[in-house]
């Protein structure tokens, strides 16, 4: 079976509508963290609505603790996954440096050699957006014609509840937020 990690985000989201378009069945895992991320479930929860038309889908929601990462989750509860041959990611290039300020995920950064291919106990990741940055998400979200209607669905805001009152506003200051500015200009 083919999976993918859909958290809500703009990245993750094209990615299962990129999957929803061809395949007739996907799992698609949310991952919530103990310690953030609490609006996962309802930004992905909505997306998923979105392609439920166009292919059968199965949502599976994680919480993580807050002391492992995601890939530290997945590598230590294989038999969530028992079931996947291939595990898609939206994973995305940082924009360029001189552009937008320092991602604190500096392996994403431009000019890195990032794998695109990754083997994760019993299945394969695939992050084919590596190599793109969040422009080149954009411009996917266009030429699907779904600009309008599944990009606003997406959420790429990290700020805390108080600044996003209880997310239903971005911060429009972290830099996911800032990132999601630039892909837009």
């Amino acid at each position: 079976m083919i999976g993918v990690v859909c958290s809500g985000g703009a990245d993750s989201s094209m990615m299962l509508y990129e999957l929803s378009r061809t395949l007739k069945q996907i799992k698609v895992f949310t991952f919530v963290l103990e310690n953030n991320r609490p609006y996962n479930i309802i930004k992905s929860t909505d997306v998923i609505n979105f392609c439920k038309g166009k292919c059968d889908i199965i949502h599976v929601i994680n919480y993580i603790p807050a002391h492992l990462s995601i890939k530290d989750f997945i590598e230590n509860h294989q038999s969530i996954f028992e079931d996947i041959d291939i595990l898609f990611t939206g994973h995305t290039e940082n924009p360029p440096l001189d552009e937008v300020p320092p991602s604190t995920e500096s392996n994403r950064d431009p000019g890195i050699d990032k794998e695109i291919l990754e083997h994760m106990g019993n299945f394969i990741a695939i992050h084919p957006y590596f190599n793109i940055n969040k422009k080149g998400i954009v411009q996917k979200y266009k030429d699907y014609g779904v600009y309008e209607t599944l990009w606003p669905l997406t959420w790429s805001c990290e700020g805390s509840e108080e600044q996003t009152k209880y997310y239903t506003v971005t911060c429009n200051e972290c830099w996911w937020c800032k990132e999601r500015e630039w892909s837009e200009t």
